[in-house]
């Protein structure tokens, strides 16, 4: 009788590591699309505690969970209902707000942080909720602790048990007891003097260099005739200068940030493509000048304005605004600036074209001047001349354009501030005049005068507010 004979199937470890090939591939797929859509998510996260008081002058850190890339755009921020981007100090993946020239805003607003692609398209990141008051209880604390003093066994005892001690003292028929030494003690309006003194008066320079150096040393061509004939081999520097500086004094604050740009390649100069060989290889690319006294503010340089959503919203150029709070319900708005971007020293103050300038007003009333924000109208105006001329990162055919025209604004919120409202309504008239260099003799026909309306509105409840 023959014995059985066993069999083992040669497919069975084929079968077992095509499934561990597949599990493994599977998890590396997950960890990938993981890893890749955290990178994709942008989140910050505040210094602050939303819905607890700071004051006016407490400086403002954003965090971000990443670095903004280039192609993205750059992050902006608004408080309340001003955009105070360029007041930012971005150090890497922080973004860091000082108030000492420009306080937070008194009440309850908001900070919104968007980012703005380079397409012109924002898209919100974060919102958080900013109580500022005048007086917050981490103040008086802080108050409370500096009246403590320290004595020599480690530990404290405060003014009021040493009045306690005297006056017992003081009925058992003793003198007081005093520590060896001579003891001299500052009354409490000669300390908040000293500290006024102290942080009333301060001067700061933050220089910073940047020095980069790229290079080809060699490169072997086949064949021989594709070899460039210019810049086959190089050595270029660029370098990146700022200097930044602020300044209080009593009433009086400024505040200076200057950037300049160079490189050792002519081409790569900021203004090649105007100025040819003639543009100077180290160039001011930007610069802000901000000066506060009181509540006027002044800025000259790099700067924005405009809050009126259809005439003018946040336009950016080279000039002046100036900013002058009337009463505490009435302030005034005007500035001026160049119709397109533009860098170098040439220009500086961006108003050298009285025809190529962008001019615009704006009055506004606080109807809730103990809450600002709560009810609030604006009156804007805008009068624009903008010949064809190119910005300085952007080319295209341009064509003479005039425009004027006015708008107003109205703004409403809650105690709470879950309530919004915002609505507004503008007219606006296009002129386009006559532009010789573009007819070139031939028969055309003018573009009429053009006259249009705009209105919209915004209203919005936040009713899961903490959830």
């Amino acid at each position: 009788m023959s014995k059985p004979q066993q069999t083992f199937s040669t497919h069975r470890p084929a079968r077992i590591a095509l499934i561990t090939a597949c599990c493994v591939a599977l998890v590396c797929c997950l960890v990938t699309i993981d890893r890749v859509h955290a990178e994709s998510d942008l989140s910050v996260a505040p210094s602050f505690r939303p819905h607890s008081p700071i004051s006016p002058n407490t400086p403002i850190e954003l965090q971000l969970s990443r670095p903004v890339k280039s192609d993205e755009g750059h992050v902006a921020v608004i408080i309340g209902h001003s955009d105070l981007t360029s007041l930012f100090i971005a150090e890497g993946t922080r973004l860091v707000y000082s108030p000492n020239l420009v306080p937070l805003p008194l009440g309850e607003s908001e900070v919104a942080v968007y980012l703005s692609a380079a397409d012109g398209g924002w898209k919100e990141i974060a919102r958080f909720p900013l109580l500022v008051a005048e007086k917050t209880s981490e103040q008086e604390t802080t108050l409370k602790e500096a009246k403590t003093i320290p004595i020599s066994d480690g530990k404290a005892e405060t003014q009021d048990r040493k009045v306690d001690s005297a006056s017992q003292a003081k009925k058992n028929g003793e003198a007081p007891a005093t520590t060896g030494g001579s003891e001299k003690t500052n009354s409490p309006d000669q300390n908040d003097d000293a500290t006024k003194t102290e942080s009333a008066d301060k001067l700061k320079f933050i220089p910073s260099v940047t020095v980069a150096w790229k290079s080809q040393l060699a490169q072997f061509n086949f064949p021989k005739n594709s070899r460039p004939k210019e810049r086959a081999t190089f050595n270029d520097a660029t370098v990146q200068f700022s200097l930044r500086s602020e300044a209080h004094r009593g009433a009086f604050a400024a505040q200076t940030q200057y950037d300049f740009a160079g490189s050792t390649f002519q081409e790569e100069a900021l203004r090649f493509g105007t100025l040819a060989n003639n543009a100077p290889q180290i160039d001011l690319s930007s610069y802000l000048m901000q000066l506060q006294f009181g509540r006027a503010k002044v800025a000259v340089g790099h700067t924005s304005m405009g809050t009126s959503r259809h005439l003018i919203n946040n336009f950016s150029s080279r000039g002046i605004t100036v900013t002058v709070p009337i009463t505490k319900r009435f302030d005034f708005s005007v500035g001026a600036m160049n119709g397109t971007n533009i860098v170098g020293y040439g220009n500086f103050f961006g108003l050298g074209k009285d025809k190529h300038q962008l001019q615009s007003a704006t009055v506004g009333v606080e109807f809730l001047p103990k809450r600002p924000g709560g009810l609030r109208l604006e009156v804007s105006g805008i009068n624009a001349y903008i010949q064809a001329l190119n910005s300085v990162s952007q080319g295209s055919v341009n064509d003479v354009d005039r425009s004027k025209g006015g708008s107003v604004r109205l703004l409403a919120t809650d105690k709470s501030g879950r309530f919004k409202f915002d609505g507004g309504f503008t007219r606006s008239q296009y002129r386009n005049p006559a532009d010789p260099l573009l007819y070139q003799g031939t028969n055309t026909v003018a573009v009429p005068f053009v006259t249009r309306n705009a209105r919209y509105f915004d209203i919005s409840y936040d009713v899961l507010r903490g959830v």
